[in-house]
Formats: structure tokens, C-alpha cells, sequence
């Protein structure tokens, strides 16, 4: 990824993203830059969060999950 792909606010956390993604280490200078915007505990939800949106991910494939092909659900009390 290059750098600069994203808005500076999710610049950083797109960085996280490539690594876990595919299951490879965050570099030093991406984590360490990680726990200075976002704590230590910011960076580990970021971690963590990867790997259970990948958990669903393989659960969906598992049993062929596809989206409705209906109209979708509208919401109620949800401005536009």
C-alpha cells in the first residue's frame, strides 16, 4: 500500500490492515506509531478487530453466506 492512499485519520490504521490481513506481522515503526496515536489498547482493538472481521469472514465462506437478493431492510428512525 502506499502511503498517502487514505485521509491521514485512516492512513494509519490502512497500514495495520495490510499486515494483519494477510496474516503478516504490523513493522515496528507502524505499530509504534499506532500506540502513540491511538494507546496501546487502541492498537490491540485494531488487531484484534481484524482478525474477528477474518473469523466471520471464513464462517460466511463456510457455509455460503450471500447477501438477500430482496429489497433491503429499511430502518426505521434513521435520518438520511
Amino acid at each position: 500500500m502506499t502511503k498517502g492512499s487514505f485521509p491521514a485519520p485512516y492512513q494509519l490504521a490502512a497500514q495495520i490492515l495490510a499486515a494483519t490481513l494477510p496474516w503478516k506481522n504490523v513493522p515496528y515503526d507502524i505499530q509504534n506509531a499506532a500506540i502513540a496515536a491511538y494507546g496501546r489498547q487502541g492498537y490491540i482493538e485494531l488487531v484484534v478487530l481484524s482478525g474477528f472481521y477474518q473469523m466471520f469472514s471464513a464462517i460466511n465462506q463456510g457455509f455460503d453466506v450471500k447477501p438477500e437478493t430482496e429489497a433491503p431492510v429499511k430502518v426505521t428512525g434513521v435520518k438520511d
